[in-house]
Formats: C-alpha cells, sequence, structure tokens
C-alpha cells in the first residue's frame, strides 16, 4: 500500500536558527520519503516500518537514543488555556523568556491542527490571532512523568503536502540529565542553570545542509494514556466531544499519534458522514501492534503492512496473509501468525530495533495476555464484527 504518513513526544539535540521550515520543506526527506510510500518497500508494496514509520511509542522517541532514569519523556497533552505570548520574539539564535508574556486567551483547534481565537466573543477589544500570528507562543504543557514543562512553538507554518493543515516546530524547557550529571557544570556545582531548550520530537538524522533539523508535529485534538501493559494504557483518554479542541497534543511524525493523522486518519475530519476520531484512535493501536489494547507494542522496524478500512481512507492493494481486524481497543480477530517483538530499543536513527522475538506467535502472546478479547480466524471474511482498520503482512 501506497499511503503518505506518519505518531508524540520526548527530548533530543537542539538546532539553531529560526524559521526551520524554510530549510527543508516538511518531513520529506532522506530515508523518510518513506511518508510518501516511495522508499523502503523496495518496489514490493505495503508499507514498512522505517525511522519514520516506527511505530513502537506512542508520541515520539528515547533522549538521543538513551533512557533516563529507566524512563522515556513523552508529551501527553498542552492546555490551550495556558498560550501566551512571549515578552520578545526571541532573536536569531536565542530562546524566549520561560516566565512572562502575555496571555492570548480563547485559543483553540480548527480542523487542519490549526490554532486560532478567532469566533470567540470576547468582553474588550482583543487581536485576533490564527495560524502562524502564534509562531513563537509559550503553552503549557504536561510530561509522561506527570509533571509540566513550557513548550514553545518555534515555528509553524502549512504542511508542503496539505496546505489545510498546519506542522509546528516545538521545543520544550526541561531539566537536563546531561547538565545533571557532569560534575564541570554550573547545574552540578550550584545547582543552578540545569534547563535546556530541546527539539520535543527529536532531529532527523542526517540532513541536505548537514545541521540538525526538526521532526515536525501535527496539533491533535485530545489526550492519550501514555502507560504501557496496564488497563487502559495506549487510549484517547480526552475526545473532541470532551473538549478535546483546547486540551490537545502537539504529535510528532515519528509517534503512532502524528502518524496515524498524517496518513489520512484526520480526527477532525468526516468521511462518508462519520467522524475518523475513533479510526485514528484505531490506528495508534494498529501501527504499534497493540494487540490487548493495554498500550504494549509489538512491532519492531523493518515490517510491510497492507492497511485498509471500509470507509477508503486507505485501500486494500496487496493480497498478502490477513493479519488482524483492529478497533480502537486493539485487535479483535486475526490469524496472529506474525511473531511478535516483545523487546525492542530505539537506536540513533530513530528504529524500533528487535532485541528479542517472542518464541510465540501473536496468537501465542494474545493467549497468555488477552484470550477474550481475540478471536483466531484464517480470513477477514470469519470475522463476525465489522473492523475500523484490516491489515496484512508481507509474506
Amino acid at each position: 500500500m501506497r499511503v503518505s504518513g506518519v505518531l508524540a513526544i520526548s527530548f533530543f539535540l537542539v538546532g539553531c536558527g529560526t524559521d526551520d521550515s524554510q530549510a527543508i520543506p516538511g518531513p520529506d526527506l532522506s530515508e523518510e520519503a518513506a511518508l510518501d510510500g516511495k522508499a523502503d518497500s523496495g518496489g514490493a508494496g505495503g508499507l514498512t516500518n522505517t525511522s519514520m514509520l516506527n511505530g513502537r511509542q506512542t508520541n515520539g522517541r528515547q533522549t538521543n537514543g538513551r533512557q533516563t532514569n529507566g524512563t522515556e519523556y513523552a508529551m501527553t497533552g498542552a492546555d490551550l488555556g495556558t498560550l501566551r505570548m512571549p515578552v520578545s520574539a526571541p532573536a536569531t539564535n536565542a530562546y524566549p523568556t520561560v516566565a512572562g508574556g502575555s496571555a492570548v486567551t480563547g485559543v483553540h483547534l480548527t480542523n487542519g491542527g490549526i490554532l486560532t481565537n478567532a469566533g470567540v466573543n470576547f468582553t474588550r477589544a482583543r487581536t485576533t490571532r490564527t495560524g502562524t500570528d502564534l509562531r513563537n507562543a509559550l503553552v503549557t504543557g504536561t510530561m509522561s512523568d506527570g509533571k509540566q514543562a513550557t513548550l514553545w512553538l518555534k515555528d509553524i507554518y502549512p504542511d508542503p503536502k496539505n496546505a489545510s493543515r498546519h506542522l509546528y516546530n516545538v521545543m520544550v524547557y526541561h531539566r537536563d540529565p546531561a547538565l545533571v550529571a557532569d560534575p564541570t557544570s554550573e547545574c552540578a556545582r550550584t545547582g543552578r542553570n540545569c534547563e535546556r531548550w530541546d527539539y520535543a520530537c527529536g532531529t532527523y538524522p542526517t540532513t541536505p545542509n548537514g545541521r540538525p533539523f526538526p521532526v515536525p508535529a501535527l496539533a491533535v485534538p485530545g489526550q492519550w494514556n501514555f502507560q504501557s501493559g496496564a488497563p487502559g494504557g495506549g487510549a484517547k483518554t480526552v475526545h473532541i466531544a470532551d473538549g478535546g479542541n483546547t486540551r490537545m497534543t502537539f504529535a510528532c511524525l515519528n509517534g503512532a499519534i502524528g502518524k496515524c493523522a498524517y496518513w489520512g486518519y484526520e480526527p477532525w475530519r468526516s468521511v462518508a458522514g462519520q467522524s475518523l476520531e475513533p479510526y485514528h484512535e484505531t490506528c495508534t493501536r494498529m501501527v504499534r501492534l497493540d494487540y490487548c489494547g493495554d498500550g504494549t507494542s509489538l512491532t519492531s522496524t523493518g515490517v510491510r503492512i497492507n492497511v485498509y478500512d471500509p470507509l477508503g481512507v486507505l485501500t486494500d492493494t496487496e493480497s498478502w496473509p490477513f493479519e488482524s481486524t483492529w478497533n480502537a481497543t486493539g485487535g479483535h480477530c486475526g490469524s496472529g501468525a506474525r511473531r511478535v517483538c516483545t523487546v525492542a530499543s530505539v537506536d540513533a536513527r530513530g528504529n524500533a530495533v528487535c532485541k528479542e522475538h517472542s518464541s510465540d506467535t501473536a496468537l501465542g502472546y494474545i493467549r497468555k495476555h488477552c484470550p477474550n478479547q481475540f478471536v483466531n480466524a484464517v480470513s477477514s471474511s470469519r470475522c463476525l464484527n465489522q473492523p475500523l482498520i484490516t491489515t496484512e503482512y508481507a509474506p
């Protein structure tokens, strides 16, 4: 299958300069050309989990391929009610002041993940800001460790592949473990200046001009549970109807939430009168191979899959072995014939490298961990429930 797209957040390398979007147009560069289905499938069809199509993580990647105190920090959401403009726009190669700034009230998401406060009835005259007008804005985000952090919308620009939606280069202000651990740093000696700005979604491993270039994010309505191996893990906890247009996620294109929206499962959109929000939520389960619907990912880099749905957002283009049907709570009916990856790590290029394959097939794993959820079937025609998404795997 040929589709265009890819998942939201952790800390990576810092780049310099302003208006990053002008350096390289959007996410289409080097091996990430696979976003267009043009690379990494060897012309054999299907969609390959490359570094950009790496579905293990819900929202992002590890810091430089390492973990901090055994925990991968990810941005679990942002509150647009905290959005403010800095006291002054930062100069080239400078960063904004974290504290202070002028509040921008009434900001919410519109279709295409575009931020605006237009259409809000203010009690007194206010400046209307939409889209790129909010470049350099600061907003409070919540991280996977439960702590809050300041996010900087360093750049906002129309997606070169779909001008109806915007991409965001997001930076996060966080306590840097490297500074804490370095005995020569001021942080280690005095306890001061322990924070720094980093690109929230990480950077591409190589770029034509040789400097770090940030992985962009989409602004996706709603928030998610980032737990793994626990009831409710990986589930969407704030839906659009619950206020998801103000409590939202900057979803990196190297994480499942961002990937699925980029592929076409844009949760703000409808097809044939049906909202794509449940299809998007289902996709975040499917792309991570979260069979049991508890946030546990069983996928790894290099697996080609054929993905399709009854609405035709993605269509069936291959005659491959049937894998599974999916909905928002995980896999529900399938062959379970493929071996799964139970232990993986993320390398410096962002690939989920499998360290340990299960001796069982997916079906064996399911029977041990969620036997009441999954029905074994050799073809999708044997599955009784109408799936939101169906997958096949390359033989």
